[in-house]
């Protein structure tokens, strides 16, 4: 993306990050006034075994995938399953098992918000993809695609500790009453600005740049979306639009835990 472009659409990227925002409920709800014929609906529940990289013990497969369409709505929504003997694995399911109805639901609303007008469009997916799968932690990523003109994506990861067979908040990771915010915001911060002097292509909402009024970015959530990656280093991830243009997608910053050492306990199992 050349400065030009970026400077000339600033502003439009301004108004499409408040529409669609970082959730699919607000994605959902604008196209609720726009049309879509309603010819009969088709769904389609199928069962598959389909496998991904696996551990000795653990195994992810496709669960469940939920499609349907309906003129220009169409769905089509994979749910990821592990299978094993360990701990902790019946409840990991049922929080992505929740997680995706939630999304279908969302679906169906918009739908049905839409069910008597003849034009719009609405295409809505969720892939996976096994992001560690290492003797300490099993992480998932869930991408949801939602396709309404530009679209949009967003992310969501669950990590299982396998020893305590624990699903991982980011604040498990660290020391108690550690400050981790600030510390992993700096480093973030740090990574932005050296990634867009290293290449003039990369933007992001950060102070010091042309870009700052749109929303610099400060720090993390508590609650910020991550995964451990194959690796085992820890990786932050924003959704579209949360801290850069559109044109940036999803966008992800690792931190080993040389960079954590000051917030991490001595038996920290991040690499």
């Amino acid at each position: 993306m050349r400065k030009q472009e970026v400077v000339r659409n600033k502003m439009g990227q301004k108004k499409v990050r408040k529409a669609i925002g970082v959730s699919a409920v607000a994605m959902m709800l604008a196209f609720s006034t726009v049309a879509v014929s309603t010819p009969q609906t088709t769904y389609a529940m199928t069962k598959a075994v389909k496998t991904t990289k696996e551990s000795k013990t653990y195994k992810v497969v496709t669960a469940e995938q939920y499609k349907d369409k309906d003129g220009t709505m169409r769905a089509n929504l994979k749910t990821p399953k592990v299978e094993g003997e360990t701990k902790g694995i019946q409840t990991f399911n049922k929080e992505i098992e929740r997680y995706i109805l939630g999304i279908k639901n969302e679906y169906l609303n918009a739908k049905k918000k839409v069910k008597d007008t003849k034009d719009g469009y609405l295409d809505i997916t969720t892939t996976y993809e096994t992001m560690c799968n290492n003797n300490n932690y099993l992480s998932i990523q869930i991408i949801t695609a939602s396709g309404y003109g530009s679209g949009s994506q967003k992310s969501k990861a669950f990590t299982l500790d396998k020893s305590t067979g624990k699903i991982v908040t980011l604040k498990d990771l660290f020391k108690k009453g550690a400050d981790y915010q600030d510390i992993i915001s700096k480093n973030i911060i740090s990574q932005m600005k050296a990634q867009m002097k290293e290449d003039k292509n990369k933007v992001y909402f950060v102070k010091g740049t042309e870009l700052e009024n749109m929303g610099a970015f400060t720090k993390i959530e508590k609650n910020q979306n991550f995964y451990i990656d194959k690796n085992g280093k820890l990786v932050i991830v924003f959704d579209e639009y949360e801290v850069a243009p559109g044109s940036m997608g999803i966008c992800t910053f690792t931190m080993g835990k040389t960079a954590l050492k000051s917030i991490v306990p001595t038996n920290s199992k991040l690499k």
